[in-house]
């Protein structure tokens, strides 16, 4: 693991020199090949006219993560894919949902939400709250989204939906209406649970759809926030846990997220010189710092053998 590791940045420097010209491992699967004409999937509505075209004989990126995608927002083509449709556990991209439900709920940001102890006692406590604290909605929104803070989803549930389980019907609802065939919440936090899953391709749309929100795209792009109890007083720092926010590429935002079952995952958004966005998501990868070392040079790869109109 140790070699692994001290690999990746070179790893990383040869991809980003040679991506253009790249020889890649024969062995690279056919599910990993690039090239939006290679997947048909039957939920999938592109726009021809826009999608941008490669300009490169390059296969692609070899990845040990078990789901990736890489999906053009303008057109909705798919730029790379490797096990795009597999049903997964998506630890805590989940919240994605979570926090998109509870933002179109139409609850009042500002609302205070008294913190139970069902709440209080879930674990990992990521911000530590305390049975009896009163902290507002938006506190409790950027603790979830930023820093994974399950607590605090737990908390957002209870408040917004009136109890946990309409909170997940409600879930559940939004993406049957999304048509994310292949994606069911068991709870709001993502911790593992039979019934909790979605797909790499399901995710790219989601997250596609929680963009439009500006209120969501403020949030994911706040690197740390301070959360101050109005009752006790208690003060809540956190940073947040996506560490492509402060790398060479014009990271938009994203979500981080790992449980034993689902591994380590991501999603961001990211934008090339041109304004162009693309959405990446990565899960089941084998380390924290794999997983965005991957996501790096996949989006590097996209961004140099891809052109947009």
């Amino acid at each position: 693991m140790l070699i692994k590791l001290l690999l990746i940045p070179i790893l990383i420097f040869f991809q980003a020199s040679f991506f253009n010209n790249a020889n890649l491992d024969s062995s690279l699967g056919k599910e990993q090949v690039l090239g939006n004409s290679e997947v048909d999937f039957e939920t999938l509505s592109t726009d021809e006219s826009s999608s941008p075209k490669k300009t490169t004989d390059s296969l692609g990126i070899k990845t040990t993560a078990e789901s990736v995608i890489i999906l053009d927002r303008t057109s909705k083509s798919i730029l790379f894919e490797k096990n795009a449709q597999e049903r997964r556990p998506i630890a805590s991209l989940t919240k994605i949902m979570t926090g998109l439900v509870v933002l179109e709920s139409g609850v009042n940001l500002d609302d205070l939400v008294n913190v139970s102890l069902k709440a209080a006692q879930v674990e990992p406590k990521e911000i530590k709250l305390q049975t009896g604290e009163q902290i507002k909605a938006r506190d409790l929104l950027y603790a979830s989204l930023i820093v994974s803070a399950n607590d605090a989803a737990l908390a957002l549930a209870e408040h917004v939906g009136s109890g946990i389980d309409k909170f997940i019907e409600e879930m559940n609802k939004k993406a049957e209406d999304l048509k994310l065939q292949n994606t069911h919440f068991a709870n709001p936090t993502g911790l593992d649970e039979e019934g909790n899953y979605s797909t790499a391709f399901d995710l790219a749309r989601l997250f596609d759809y929680a963009l439009k929100n500006e209120t969501f795209r403020d949030i994911i792009l706040a690197k740390e926030y301070t959360a101050i109890s109005t009752n006790t007083q208690d003060t809540h720092f956190f940073r947040n846990t996506n560490d492509l926010l402060d790398s060479f590429l014009n990271i938009k935002g994203g979500k981080t997220g790992f449980t034993d079952e689902a591994g380590w995952c991501l999603v961001e958004i990211a934008e090339n010189g041109q304004g162009n966005q693309v959405i990446a998501v990565i899960l089941g990868s084998e380390s924290g710092e794999m997983r965005f070392q991957e996501t790096k040079a996949l989006l590097d790869w996209t961004f140099r053998n891809y052109e947009w109109k």
